[in-house]
């Protein structure tokens, strides 16, 4: 399996903060904790590979360029104490090596600060995509949004020069979280597959960080994937519970729609708060046998479990 999305790094780094104030608090670690992902269950639930998201809020006093700094040193110092569980890599193998593969990649681009120079810099640290925006504004474009206006919003300046910039060191675009105007921009420039890392359908729920059937079908034709995302808001209006068949309905939509070469997983992982009828990462499994079921075929449950983002990362 390789999930596309998991935001552990961000719930580590606020243990550690946490610790601080409070000294009672045990800190949470990669290699076990209380948290969707770890390494223990990544082994359990049939993991190859874990993309890793450093999510970069503005911290008071703090660049955001700096706080993508600290969580960086965060996870090297989680991989270093765990070498004997897990390794980074760029490009995930299927090997009969025992090492679960760690993969870094950034969610909001307000981590570049508008400077093109960084993107070379970002790369050599080992970073394989990077999510344009968050839920605000940046340099380089626009989120996704309830107003029309601003969803039809595309990239700026700075966002139309990144795309080919990152795609010559070899950083994926991923549109979760972009304007659509944005969307259809990263659609016309790159020359490469992109993806939406952790996205589900529009036509099944109606919100705006869901893609309509005409951009899956655009993600498909670029060559990239799309994540299924497990935040209850994103699979059933007004639902604060992910239930499997939700996760079902999306992703066979999903399959019909772009074909099966779009399906991924994009869980999402500790970066919601939805009650999960799939708990956490060990359980994957468990949509696995559900899909099956709902008659998705065993060659296309290996494209979605790890073979199409094989490809978009190799």
């Amino acid at each position: 399996m390789i999930d596309l999305h998991c935001d552990t790094i961000l719930r580590i780094c606020e243990s550690r903060d946490a610790h601080q104030v409070e000294a009672s608090k045990s800190l949470q670690g990669l290699r076990t904790n209380d948290f969707h992902v770890d390494l223990e269950k990544l082994r359990k639930g049939g993991s190859l590979a874990q993309i890793f998201a450093l999510f970069v809020r503005k911290t008071e006093g703090k660049s955001s360029y700096e706080t993508f700094l600290g969580m960086l040193d965060v996870f090297r110092d989680e991989l270093a104490k765990n070498s004997d569980l897990v390794k980074q890599v760029l490009k995930p193998v299927r090997t009969d090596n025992q090492l679960l593969q760690a993969i870094l990649s950034i969610e909001e681009g307000d981590v570049l600060e508008g400077r093109i120079d960084r993107v070379a810099e970002i790369a050599s640290y080992g970073v394989r995509m990077i999510a344009l925006t968050w839920n605000f504004e940046n340099a380089i474009g626009f989120p996704n949004s309830l107003d029309p206006q601003a969803m039809g919003k595309g990239l700026k300046d700075f966002g139309m020069q990144l795309i080919p910039e990152m795609e010559k060191h070899g950083i994926i675009v991923d549109v979760s979280h972009l304007s659509e105007g944005g969307f259809w921009d990263v659609a016309r420039i790159s020359k490469r597959p992109f993806i939406a890392s952790h996205s589900d359908c529009c036509a099944l729920c109606e919100h705006p960080r869901n893609l309509l059937d005409e951009q899956i079908k655009a993600v498909a034709e670029s060559g990239g994937v799309i994540g299924l995302n497990f935040c209850s808001a994103f699979l059933c209006e007004g639902s604060r519970v992910t239930r499997i068949e939700d996760l079902v309905r999306h992703a066979m939509h999903l399959y019909q729609i772009g074909g099966s070469a779009v399906l991924a997983l994009g869980t999402d992982f500790d970066g919601i708060e939805s009650t999960l009828e799939i708990p956490d990462v060990s359980f994957m499994p468990v949509l696995r046998d559900a899909l099956h079921k709902a008659g998705m075929l065993e060659s296309v449950l290996d494209a979605m479990w790890d073979g199409n983002a094989l490809r978009v990362l190799c």
